[in-house]
Formats: C-alpha cells, structure tokens, sequence
C-alpha cells in the first residue's frame, strides 16, 4: 500500500512538473504572440503613413497642377480683357474725334 502512495506520489509530482512546464510554455507563447502583434501593428502603421505620405504627394502636386492651369487661364483673359478695351478705347477715341470734325 505504501508503495502504491508512493508511486501515486511520484505520479502526481510528475503531472505537476507537466503542468508547470505546459504553464511556462503558455507564457512564452503568449509573450511572443504579443512581440508578434506589437510588431505587426508597427508595420501597419509604418505601411498606412507611407501611403498617407504618396497620397499627399500626389494630391499637392494636383493641387499645384490645377493652381498653375488657374493662374494661366486667368492670365489669358485679363490680357484679353486689356485688348479688348484698348481696342474699344481706341475706337471711342475715334468716334470723338470723327464727331468733333464733323460737327
């Protein structure tokens, strides 16, 4: 009987041991799935504040694209705008002229 206690003895201390390696074993995996997690979220981040980066690149060049498109049409008109009252001064000036001769 004795010898029974002893070897449900040893048997319980041996499933003890399997326990606390199983349990350590456990920690370890937990603490290295959240060095992987930690490391994921990292590259995440890393990878969506690249993409922000290209999209605002790509948005300010637009931006300057259409400013300068802005800049040059609105160039454009004024310089007509300028021929076209230099033109209708001109003509004024003539019309003036004619009627102060022919009156």
């Amino acid at each position: 009987m004795e010898m029974m206690i002893s070897r449900l003895s040893e048997i319980e201390e041996k499933a003890n041991q399997i326990i606390a390696k199983a349990n350590e074993q456990k920690k370890m995996l937990h603490e290295e799935f959240e060095k992987n997690i930690e490391k994921m979220e990292k590259t995440i981040a890393a990878d969506n504040a690249q993409k922000l980066r290209l999209l605002q690149e790509k948005t300010d060049k637009e931006f300057d694209s259409e400013k300068e498109e802005m800049i040059a049409n609105s160039e454009k008109r004024i310089k007509r705008l300028e021929e076209i009252n230099q033109n209708e001064h001109d003509a004024l000036v003539k019309q003036v002229f004619d009627n102060i001769i022919h009156s």
